[in-house]
């Protein structure tokens, strides 16, 4: 008699260890299920215009803005027309610039590359600006949103009629703007 009784009960332990051990391997097949993706899906897209300002040349005196056209997912080129004042001087400036986005992700995540400027002024003596130098930086890009910072160093050359003024100086830029697909 006492042997009937185990029997049931082995039973359903077998049966509720069968079913439990069936659910864990089956979460374990699920967690380690690879991904679907193929190496020939095409890449999610990323933003390859921008367009921006930067507040703090607007409070130091310069009033342009900048477009960015990223024709591949890692380099973009950057330029910004300027009206600059300084003073009683007044005048255009241009700078352009390569970026190489480090991680590919179009507009978004850091940069770096070289940049070069000129710029012109009118008043006594016509004065030239011309530089060259490099930048990096990070730009985030939230929707439609971009948020910039690049830090770097420029070498200027300064004309003043016959006078030339050369040497080195700081780069800061904000950009605070848009950034299209």
């Amino acid at each position: 008699m006492q042997h009937q009784r185990r029997t049931p009960a082995a039973i359903i332990f077998f049966l509720l260890a069968t079913v439990a051990s069936h659910a864990a391997a089956q979460r374990v097949v699920e967690a380690a299920a690879p991904s679907q993706a193929l190496g020939s899906d095409p890449s999610p897209p990323v933003a390859r215009i921008a367009l921006s300002a930067d507040p703090l040349a607007i409070y130091l005196g310069s009033y342009g803005f900048s477009m960015e056209y990223a024709p591949s997912r890692s380099q973009s080129l950057w330029l910004s027309p300027a009206w600059a004042k300084s003073g009683a001087r007044e005048g255009l400036s241009l700078e352009l610039a390569w970026h190489v986005w480090i991680l590919g992700r179009g507009l978004d995540g850091p940069f770096l590359g070289p940049v070069a400027g000129i710029g012109t002024a009118r008043g006594a003596g016509h004065p030239l600006q011309v530089r060259a130098g490099a930048e990096v930086g990070y730009q985030a890009v939230w929707g439609g949103l971009a948020f910039g910072l690049g830090l770097g160093v420029d070498y200027d050359w300064r004309r003043r009629g016959d006078e030339v003024d050369r040497g080195p100086s700081l780069r800061v830029r904000l950009a605070f703007g848009w950034a299209y697909l």
